[in-house]
């Protein structure tokens, strides 16, 4: 009996704590985008400052457009990964560091395994933290092929831009 008292606690301590944590956060949001369609409520549920003033700035049929396309090349991504590297808070603000790693799928361009570094701003809001402002640091990837840097077409468009 105490075994599996053992056990309920180390799992309801271990399991994400989702919008409640920073890192919850960052891995919760790249998850969803990676395996779901989003729509504009889950911006606005999970983003705020630069980030959400991006997606309220296009029209209806903009962002459609773009989360259909993004849908499209995110169905090539295969096992995601995200990684946390590195958090610094001050207050109720936090620099989170992380990376995305995926293998890429496409007959076209071959197989590749990407591997993206971010850095997010993360602010509280609330009970819950939302992501301010999103930008690459790093991208790399290992092909099967070529990659011709200069043909945009070349490269794996699978990046989910948050």
């Amino acid at each position: 009996m105490k075994f599996l008292l053992v056990m309920l606690v180390v799992g309801l301590v271990s399991c994400d704590k989702g919008a409640k944590t920073p890192e919850g956060l960052i891995k919760l949001f790249v998850s969803e985008v990676t395996s779901k369609k989003v729509d504009k409520d889950f911006f606005e549920k999970y983003t705020t400052g630069k980030l959400l003033e991006s997606v309220n700035e296009l029209e209806e049929s903009e962002l459609e457009e773009f989360l259909d396309k993004s849908m499209k090349r995110l169905t090539k991504v295969q096992n995601p990964k995200i990684e946390i590297s590195n958090k610094v808070c001050a207050s109720e603000k936090c620099t989170v560091t992380y990376i995305v790693k995926f293998d890429f799928k496409n007959k076209k361009e071959g197989d590749f395994e990407s591997e993206i570094k971010k850095v997010a701003t993360v602010i509280k809001d609330g009970e819950t933290w939302k992501i301010s402002e999103v930008s690459n640091v790093k991208s790399y990837y290992n092909a099967q092929q070529p990659i011709n840097a200069l043909d945009e077409s070349d490269v794996p468009e699978a990046e989910a831009q948050e």
